[in-house]
């Protein structure tokens, strides 16, 4: 004799007080004909299987009650779990668990009852699986754990949910994406969030290198851009192929991707594959403005940081994309400016950064001449110490400074040391093979201008190594030269 199902809250029906399930279904089976099939027999297992699938409570405990298995299988290895779980039928999942059905059960390709959950976004029955132990880092054969299913799809109350329940937040798919990878990749801020809160590496990259920053620039997020940020998400970070969040930004053409890179820090002179820049594959014409003001207001502080002796400053200038080698208006660049006011420390931290020792300013004065004029004799030593060539064309190659180097006014290093009554820096210049017999462009050698400003210690040293004393015109022209720090 057939069973007649009565329709249930879940089918479509009119709501059923859950206390009255098991006693309808017991009801039908005693006016169902005696001989109806006991036991786990297919017929009962695809009843239950049935059951599950559409989401009837009343169908379901008919089938349990005639001893249906509840785990049963069908030919995809689905249990009734996993089925009502893909339906998002919660109370029949919550029935078959009561049941003791399993909830870490896979079916052919490795997935749970929690993956498809998750899949699907039905938080209410994940909530339910993880109450009754699921398995929250269970893998199917593509190596895809819940989380990774849902930051990818951007569930995000089921993210917290399985975070809650100590999912692997830094878990790994197959092609080495994170969950957070996944979910800046589809612009799901609130899931970025609960990741971040739950300690997901902001860096992790994938196997083509990318890091969740770089995937959220790819795909124009620029809100998950900034939560990235701001959880110090290394800006300037490579992928694989030497490309970095902002080379893409400007080769996209995402110009508020590009503001809030710059303003976290992006370097706009950091070069890529084959030395591209961000100028250099830029089209847009305001992302171009956008990378010259940067690294413009980047050298303003690089220049400031030399001149004032901000040692961290100056560094944090450097690492955002200064330029070493930046100029101020009257060409000095950073180096120049650090070794006439003897900022010994700068000095140690751009020669290691390879500013160039031989400059020159607008005035044709290297750090040395600015070095020696303002008589600072640290400055000086350090500069020698990096090795003195004897003129500008072996300098190049010794890659030394240029001991005997000429200004615009025909002054070297020692002749500035004369003139302003330096012994000390006389001495150094003279220990490094310094020329004495060099004119400026007045007709005098360093000699002359020690006598001529009664610098009788200078001269000393000068007589000492047989400096000659020719003779020219004084000097009174050194406001315009370029001189003063």
């Amino acid at each position: 004799m057939k069973i007649h199902f009565h329709p249930t809250s879940s089918s479509g029906g009119p709501p059923r007080k859950k206390g009255n399930l098991f006693l309808d279904a017991l009801a039908q089976i005693r006016r169902a004909d005696a001989k109806a099939e006991i036991g786990p027999t297919p017929k009962n297992n695809k009843s239950l299987l049935n059951a599950a699938k559409k989401g009837d409570l009343v169908e379901l405990h008919v089938a349990l009650l005639s001893g249906a298995f509840v785990d049963a299988r069908d030919k995809l290895q689905n249990t009734p779990l996993i089925l009502a779980a893909w339906k998002g039928h919660t109370e029949v999942v919550r029935s078959l668990l009561e049941h003791k059905a399993d909830p870490n059960a896979q079916e052919t390709i490795g997935n749970t009852a929690l993956q498809f959950a998750t899949f699907k976004g039905y938080a209410k029955v994940v909530c339910c699986l993880l109450e009754h132990n699921a398995d929250a880092n269970v893998q199917n054969q593509y190596g895809e754990v819940p989380l990774i299913v849902a930051s990818g799809k951007g569930h995000a109350e089921v993210v917290r949910s399985l975070l809650q329940h100590n999912a692997s937040v830094n878990a790994l798919d197959q092609y080495g994406n994170t969950p957070l990878i996944l979910a800046s990749s589809g612009g799901h801020t609130e899931v970025v969030h609960s990741l971040l809160q739950y300690g997901a590496k902001v860096d992790a990259k994938n196997q083509s290198g990318n890091t969740a920053l770089i995937v959220a620039v790819c795909h124009e997020h620029t809100e998950v851009v900034r939560s990235l940020l701001q959880h110090n998400a290394n800006v300037n970070a490579w992928n694989k192929w030497g490309n970095t969040a902002l080379i893409i930004a400007a080769t996209e053409g995402h110009v508020s991707v590009t503001e809030v890179l710059l303003e976290g820090g992006a370097n706009p002179r950091m070069t890529g594959f084959q030395g591209i820049t961000p100028l250099r594959v830029a089209t847009d014409e305001r992302i171009i403005r956008l990378l010259q003001e940067r690294a413009n207001t980047l050298d303003r502080r690089l220049l400031e940081a030399a001149k004032s002796g901000d040692g961290q400053n100056l560094i944090a200038a450097l690492a955002s994309g200064a330029d070493v080698e930046a100029r101020d208006e009257r060409g000095w660049t950073p180096l120049c400016a650090a070794s006439a006011r003897g900022h010994e420390h700068v000095i140690k931290s751009l020669l290691q950064l390879g500013a160039k020792l031989n400059a020159e300013d607008t005035e044709l004065n290297s750090p040395l001449i600015l070095a020696a004029w303002n008589g600072k004799l640290n400055a000086v030593k350090m500069l020698v110490a990096r090795g003195a060539a004897s003129d500008d064309f072996t300098a190049i190659f010794a890659k030394g400074v240029s001991i005997n180097h000429q200004n615009r006014a025909g002054m070297t290093a020692l002749h500035c040391a004369a003139q302003n009554g330096f012994s000390e820096i006389a001495g150094v210049l003279l220990d490094h093979n310094a020329s004495h017999g060099l004119e400026d462009t007045n007709g005098n050698f360093p000699l002359a201008l020690a006598i001529q400003n009664q610098h009788p210690d200078v001269e000393a040293v000068l007589r000492r190594r047989g400096a000659p004393e020719k003779r020219g015109s004084p000097r009174d022209d050194f406001g315009g030269s370029g001189f003063s720090s």
